[in-house]
């Protein structure tokens, strides 16, 4: 079985080059694009994508997902008009070489949701995106509707053509447990690999995300885009209890974005992956590689 790690490198620099370095030097060859260059990746135009895509192949990087912010607005707005924007990402996301794009799954309005029309939009934006070979995968977060294991439970259930994306920290700074979620990992079409404690994000293995547990579930290949959100983070108990202590400039965004990726391959190796040409594998033989 085999995980590759992706990243959103924009959390190393903002500028594309830094980016690319950052990844480089991680030996991380899977991109999901979400600011470069000071720009919000969906909203950028296609020739532009096209040229990041070359400069990225170049560098043997590649797209794996645009990480949009698509449907993170509150409800109530202009189906119609909005259904553009949706539009206009997916040509930037074919522009870029990929074919999965990360949304999300809208705010209230007047502190309330109206289920009914989060199913009706996203079931919408869904027949445009597949009209673009595109495949919208949606992340559960903090203060959206599927924050929540019973609201992620009804958008699995009720749009089995949406893409999902597991996120374990969104789920903890959400109240949600392990034991609550855990039933979704089989449908999710990749993950986001950071941990939390409480409402206090970590980096992987280092918080109550259960990670080693999620990997020990897997039963098929899969993406982990590491998605560090370090900001504030300025070591744990169990941090700094650990051999990563102190190898990183947490006051850095390089430092920090080093410092998750390094995390996440320690809790691979930890869970018996082995790591080859930015491949992780588990139950191969090296002589048959």
């Amino acid at each position: 079985m085999n995980i590759r790690l992706c990243a959103f490198a924009d959390e190393a620099a903002k500028d594309f080059d830094t980016q690319v370095q950052a990844l480089q030097r991680n030996g991380i060859n899977l991109l999901e694009m979400r600011r470069i260059d000071g720009e919000n990746a969906a909203f950028i135009s296609v020739d532009k994508a096209k040229r990041y895509r070359e400069k990225l192949a170049e560098q043997n990087i590649s797209v794996w997902s645009l990480g949009s912010p698509i449907c993170k607005i509150r409800q109530g707005f202009d189906q119609n008009e909005y259904a553009k924007k949706v539009e206009h990402a997916c040509l930037v996301t074919r522009a870029l070489g990929a074919d999965k794009m990360r949304i999300f799954s809208f705010y209230p309005r007047f502190f309330r949701f109206d289920s009914r029309k989060v199913v009706d939009d996203l079931r919408y934006f869904v027949s445009i995106a597949e009209q673009y070979g595109i495949k919208l995968c949606c992340e559960n977060d903090t203060g959206l509707f599927n924050a929540t294991a019973e609201n992620c439970r009804m958008l699995l259930e009720q749009l089995p053509e949406l893409g999902y994306i597991y996120d374990p920290a969104n789920f903890r700074v959400s109240g949600q447990t392990f034991a609550q979620t855990k039933d979704f990992l089989p449908k999710a079409d990749y993950f986001h690999l950071k941990d939390a404690v409480g409402k206090k994000v970590v980096p992987a293995g280092f918080g109550e995300g259960h990670i080693p547990e999620i990997i020990n579930t897997l039963q098929k290949d899969a993406v982990f885009t590491v998605e560090p959100h370090l900001t504030f983070f300025r070591g744990s108990k169990a941090f700094n209890a650990s051999p990563l202590a102190g190898r990183f400039d947490l006051h850095s965004a390089s430092g920090r974005f080093d410092c998750a990726v390094a995390a996440a391959k320690q809790v691979l190796t930890q869970a018996g992956y082995t790591e080859h040409n930015g491949i992780f594998t588990k139950g191969e033989d090296e002589n048959e590689r």
